[in-house]
């Protein structure tokens, strides 16, 4: 699957290509000859009460908002305008027939990520430092320890 726009440029009320081509020994996109009995590419959009299974999502074939043109029973594109509402919307070609198979595309649009990233790294590394720091404290005050001598003096 691809792009027509590179991902730092899908932004809402721009265009957007995508291209689904089933790669065959015929090269990718060209069905061997009797092959369109056997397998359909379709364009579906997932959105997020589907389940994930592959007969989950709305097809895009006749709904005015969507192009979809089929090259070949092997080559689909999915020409569309995205809006608001499409931020981190799953797309997704599917391959039915004797094979069943998905692939989607996430629609994230630039600075708009309602995800919290924790600094995860710094985290374990301050961790990390802190229990080693209380290893080499432990063990140099146990060295320590055993090396005292009691001394007893008189008066």
């Amino acid at each position: 699957m691809s792009s027509s726009s590179p991902v730092t440029d899908i932004k809402p009320d721009r265009p957007v290509t995508l291209r689904c081509s089933l790669h065959t020994l015929n090269g990718p996109g060209r069905c061997a000859p009797g092959m369109g009995q056997d397998v359909s590419l379709s364009w579906l959009r997932v959105d997020e009460a589907d389940t994930g299974l592959i007969e989950a999502g709305t097809n895009l074939q006749g709904d005015s908002r969507y192009q979809v043109t089929q090259l070949s029973y092997c080559d689909i594109t999915l020409n569309m305008t995205l809006q608001r509402e499409d931020n981190n919307r799953k797309w997704r070609c599917q391959l039915t027939g004797k094979v069943e198979t998905f692939l989607d595309f996430t629609v994230t649009f630039p600075g708009t990520s309602n995800v919290v990233e924790l600094p995860i790294n710094r985290i374990m590394l301050f961790l990390a430092l802190t229990v080693m720091a209380a290893i080499v404290t432990i063990h140099t005050t146990r060295k320590e320890a055993s090396g005292i001598e009691l001394q007893v003096m008189e008066e």
